[in-house]
């Protein structure tokens, strides 16, 4: 019996062994750092990891723009969220995943660069650094009433 049961232990795990890997889901985390600001940009470095090159560098750029919204960046010129916890609602949430699957917010990226690139078991790890115009993008929130102006 002992013997069955090892060998359906083997199989089971030369079985596991030999399946596709899984595609690695977006996971928000605060890997974002900023580099440099002036009155209108921010440039930050970002680490992710995605299951292809262009899946990392979309959830890099996500990320970027997710601190920004719900975090602040700490030592940029956005060091507070532009949206806090209470503010949130599901139609905000829902202008969102429109506004990063259809590429809404790539009109805010002034520049995106993958400064490094490497591969281990099929997950692909970069260093990313994007700069964000964070005026344009402010004004943009303010004009889909996502945002009060300030002031207001």
């Amino acid at each position: 019996m002992k013997l069955l049961i090892g060998y359906i232990l083997i199989f089971a795990l030369g079985v596991m062994s030999c399946s596709t890997p899984t595609k690695l889901g977006y996971e928000r985390t605060g890997e974002v750092r900023c580099i440099s600001h002036d009155n209108r940009t921010a440039t930050f470095d970002v680490n992710t990891v995605g299951s292809s090159l262009s899946d990392a560098t979309f959830y890099a750029e996500v990320k970027s723009f997710e601190n920004l919204l719900y975090k602040g960046v700490p030592d940029s010129n956005q060091e507070i969220p532009l949206i806090s916890s209470d503010k949130r609602t599901e139609s905000t949430d829902a202008y969102f995943v429109e506004f990063f699957n259809d590429g809404i917010y790539r009109q805010f990226v002034t520049a995106s660069d993958v400064r490094s690139h490497r591969v281990s078991d099929n997950n692909h790890f970069i260093n990313q650094r994007i700069t964000i115009d964070i005026t344009a993008f402010r004004k943009h929130l303010e004009d889909q009433q996502i945002i009060r102006k300030f002031g207001q």
